[in-house]
């Protein structure tokens, strides 16, 4: 009777010893190759998720850029829609008529254009004009006038600027308060559009 138990006893550590057995093969056969692919898994989808946030942060700076290159090709296209075309003297004439009327401006001379590279940077595909109008008007009226012609061609600079009295001495009253004036003024002239 004495070994029935003890014989149990080693059934019962044999069946332990194969239960831990079974258990350990099934854990490092089964399961531990299956945590190491689930694992490589979530490592793979974390660099996926990475790439997609990249990917979509640059799309976002793409339309940004796009929406960038689109508003630089408007404002492009409205400053040369300001530039001088063609004959820059008929245009620089032309557009000085414009305020004759309106500023109460007396313009006696337009000198004809000194045409020169350009010297804006950076470089650009146009030429550099310099005219010389010389004219009379009242004093705030011709501060208006430059005013609104220079807020009208924003790719015009004033070069240089002479005002002195219209009379000297003591001026008649139709003289009173007016200036004689030269502006020097330099343009940047678009190319002509090549004809076919």
């Amino acid at each position: 009777m004495i070994n029935k138990p003890q014989s149990r006893l080693q059934q019962l550590r044999l069946i332990l010893l194969a239960t831990g057995i079974v258990v350990a093969a099934i854990y490092y056969g089964a399961i531990k190759p299956q945590q190491a692919t689930i694992r490589q898994l979530e490592s793979t989808f974390s660099d996926v998720l990475a790439k997609r946030e990249s990917i979509r942060t640059m799309a976002m700076s793409m339309e940004t850029n796009r929406m960038l290159l689109e508003q630089i090709t408007t404002d492009n296209y409205t400053n040369e829609s300001h530039m001088a075309t063609g004959d820059v003297y008929f245009w620089m004439v032309r557009e000085v008529e414009k305020y004759r009327d309106s500023h109460g401006i007396e313009f006696s001379q337009i000198d004809p254009p000194r045409m020169e590279p350009s010297s804006v940077l950076p470089k650009v595909p146009y030429e550099s004009a310099t005219l010389s109008v010389t004219g009379r008007a009242d004093y705030a009226q011709f501060g208006h006038f430059l005013a609104a012609f220079e807020n009208d061609h924003p790719l015009l600079r004033l070069r240089h600027l002479e005002i002195e009295p219209a009379a000297y001495g003591i001026p008649s009253p139709d003289e009173e308060g007016l200036v004689q004036f030269r502006v020097e003024l330099s343009i940047l002239v678009k190319p002509a559009e090549p004809t076919l």
